[in-house]
């Protein structure tokens, strides 16, 4: 998959940027796969040892509005994961002024680990990681805050007083979007709308603002040590104050988990509400997957695919409410 946003700097480029973010010298670097918005690298310093540095992306004019600021919402999730006990990654430096380079920086501490789809667990060793992954998202859940909203808007006082207005909010930025990519037209993202408005009443039955991870798929879960168990949770980039629904509504692997649940600490709710906010998230996450791997990554087969499911939810929804 081709990414616009990617961009990799030279090794004068690299050696320069770590003196001037750390005062230390660079001693080793490389490429760390798997990401497509940030460039990452594993880095080796001379005084701070083993880290990871990332970059944010270039041709930022084709992000959509709140990915302008996902390294200072990372760095804000962090902050609250230490200081609640949910293990995540440990922020060294971080940098959005774009003044060292023209683009954001974040540099953490390094974890000895493999991702879990990545590390050849065996089952037993996989309920085990699946069990702890589900105690720390019930630990990332019961982190609340005075508002509904993307983390940066809420730690900048801009959340919205509902998950109804919230949500509003993000699916009209979203739309704006892929009206202009050509992702999609009017008609259809006006019926969604429509019943995002019908769907005000249930969606505010959810009064406290979780903070909810949003990607919380086996590549943003770590695990190390022998036998491997669960380590932290990384990537909370895109985390949101809302339902803790949303976060079975982003990623499903956990909805196929008994394991998670019994770590979760309850089941996943099956009443009529929660199924049609449920289906009302996947929508929104659809729609803006639609536009992502269209805009920013160049994939048209998986937009259509995306935009597929984005209209079957509406569809689903339209047949509950009307």
């Amino acid at each position: 998959m081709e990414s616009l946003l990617y961009r990799e700097l030279s090794q004068p480029e690299l050696e320069s940027l770590i003196k001037d973010c750390l005062h230390e010298e660079l001693i080793s670097s490389g490429l760390l796969s798997g990401g497509l918005f940030n460039t990452t690298y594993g880095i080796e310093t001379s005084v701070s040892g083993d880290l990871v540095l990332r970059l944010g992306p270039v041709n930022r004019h084709l992000l959509l509005p709140y990915e302008h600021h996902l390294m200072e919402a990372e760095a804000e999730a962090y902050r609250l994961c230490a200081e609640h006990g949910v293990p995540a990654s440990e922020v060294v430096f971080c940098d959005t002024s774009k003044t060292l380079i023209d683009r954001d920086i974040m540099i953490v501490r390094r974890i000895p680990s493999k991702a879990m789809h990545e590390a050849g667990l065996t089952e037993a060793g996989k309920e085990e990681v699946s069990r702890d992954a589900g105690k720390a998202a019930a630990a990332l859940h019961r982190i609340s805050a005075p508002s509904f909203g993307r983390i940066y808007d809420v730690m900048r006082g801009k959340g919205c007083a509902d998950l109804h207005s919230a949500l509003t909010n993000e699916f009209d930025e979203t739309a704006s979007a892929c009206l202009s990519a050509g992702v999609s037209d009017e008609k259809e993202l006006g019926e969604a709308l429509r019943l995002i408005g019908a769907a005000k009443p249930i969606m505010n039955e959810v009064s406290v603002p979780s903070l909810v991870h949003c990607d919380l798929w086996e590549g943003n879960i770590l695990v190390g040590g022998h036998p491997p168990k669960f380590l932290a949770v990384i990537d909370a980039d895109r985390g949101f104050f809302g339902d803790p629904l949303m976060e079975f509504s982003a990623v499903g692997w956990m909805r196929r988990s008994p394991a998670f649940w019994e770590g979760y600490g309850k089941p996943l709710p099956d009443d009529g509400a929660s199924r049609l906010r449920m289906k009302l998230y996947e929508a929104l996450f659809s729609l803006s997957y639609a536009y992502i791997y269209l805009a920013e990554y160049r994939d048209g087969d998986l937009s259509a695919r995306e935009l597929e499911s984005f209209r079957r939810r509406v569809s689903e929804i339209s047949a509950e409410i009307t």
